[in-house]
C-alpha cells in the first residue's frame, strides 16, 4: 500500500514537471504583439508646389509664388497703400499678404517697435528684399519680412502660419527671395498680371450687370 502511494506521488511529480516544461516551452515561443509595434498612420502634412508663377504689379515690383496658391489683388485701396496682394490655399489654413504702403517719419526699427516687436526675442534675422535691407521677425504664428526704402515706402510680406508652419514658411521664402523691382507701368496700362492672369481675383472691382 505504501509503495503504491510513493509510486503515485512520484508519477504525479513527473507529470507535473512534464506539464510545466510544456507550458514554459509554449510561452517562450508564443509571439507577443506590442501596441507600440503597430504602425500608426498620421495625417500627411500638405506639401507646397515646387512649380511657380510670377506676379507683376504695375507699381513696379514682381515676385514668384507657388502655383498651387490662390492669389487675390485688392483694387480699392487707401491713399497710403500702393498694393495689397493676398494668398490662400485649398489644402492648408493660413495665408500670406504682400503689402506696399507709405510710412513717413519712421525708421524700420521704429516701425517694428510700434507694431510691438521686441528685438530681443522677435527678430529672426537680417536679409535682403530685392536691393533693400530687410528684417524678418516672428510673433506668435506670424512671420513678417519688412523693408523700408529711402522714399518712406514700406514693403511687407506677412505669413500667417496657422497650423501649417512648414507649408507657409516655404511659400514665404519663395516670395521673399524672388521679390524684385521693375519699371512701373504707365497710367492706363493693363492691370497687374502673372504668368496666368486668369487665376488672379481682383477684389473691389465694380460689377456691371
Amino acid at each position: 500500500m505504501a509503495k503504491n502511494i510513493v509510486k503515485g506521488f512520484i508519477l504525479g511529480l513527473i507529470l507535473a514537471g512534464l506539464f510545466l516544461s510544456i507550458s514554459l516551452y509554449q510561452s517562450r515561443n508564443k509571439k507577443t504583439v506590442s501596441p507600440l509595434s503597430e504602425t500608426i498612420i498620421s495625417p500627411t502634412a500638405p506639401a507646397i508646389s515646387q512649380k511657380t508663377k510670377e506676379y507683376q504689379d504695375p507699381t513696379g515690383f514682381k515676385f514668384s509664388y507657388p502655383e498651387d496658391l490662390k492669389i487675390a489683388v485688392k483694387e480699392t485701396l487707401p491713399a497710403e497703400v500702393y498694393a495689397d496682394i493676398s494668398f490662400t490655399s485649398n489644402i492648408a489654413s493660413g495665408g500670406i499678404t504682400v503689402k506696399i504702403l507709405t510710412k513717413k517719419n519712421s525708421s524700420l526699427d521704429d516701425w517694428l517697435k510700434e507694431q510691438g516687436y521686441d528685438s530681443s526675442n522677435s527678430i529672426i534675422g537680417n536679409l535682403a528684399l530685392a536691393d533693400l535691407a530687410a528684417k524678418e521677425v516672428k510673433q506668435g504664428k506670424k512671420i513678417i519680412t519688412a523693408a523700408l526704402d529711402d522714399y518712406d515706402t514700406l514693403y511687407l510680406i506677412e505669413a500667417d502660419l496657422a497650423d501649417q508652419a512648414k507649408y507657409w514658411s516655404e511659400a514665404n521664402k519663395v516670395i521673399a527671395k524672388s521679390f524684385a523691382f521693375v519699371e512701373p507701368e504707365a497710367a492706363g496700362s493693363a492691370p497687374a498680371s502673372s504668368s496666368s492672369g486668369e487665376d488672379i481675383v481682383f477684389e473691389g472691382e465694380d460689377i456691371v450687370e
